[in-house]
């Protein structure tokens, strides 16, 4: 938002948030009226759980992927993602977090 305060023909699609709370910055990106963007919050579990319950029940289950909807994926391509994902920073199993970006020329 404040990026395009300062730029405004700047365009963005995605917003990766790290210590997202509870997904109040997703709600926000969601209703602000921009086309197809998309949020993800990577935080610790038990935030994490409380963050992907707040946004299901804004967002409705379709509009959400889960720890559990990617936990067995290598990599995570973020086209791919519904218009919010919350994952884990710390999964139980050790593995780090891969995400997929596609770059595009505006």
């Amino acid at each position: 938002m404040h990026a395009q305060l300062h730029a405004p023909d700047f365009q963005f699609k995605t917003v990766l948030e790290i210590g997202g709370g509870f997904g109040t910055l997703g709600e926000v990106m969601v209703n602000s009226g921009i086309a197809d963007v998309r949020y993800i919050d990577i935080d610790i579990p038990p935030t994490s759980y409380v963050a992907q319950h707040y946004l299901t029940e804004l967002l409705g289950e379709a509009n959400v992927a889960t720890y559990a909807d990617t936990k067995h994926l290598a990599h995570i391509d973020i086209q791919n993602l519904p218009l919010s994902a919350v994952t884990q920073s710390a999964p139980p199993d050790g593995h780090l977090l891969g995400f997929k970006v596609h770059h595009s020329r505006m």
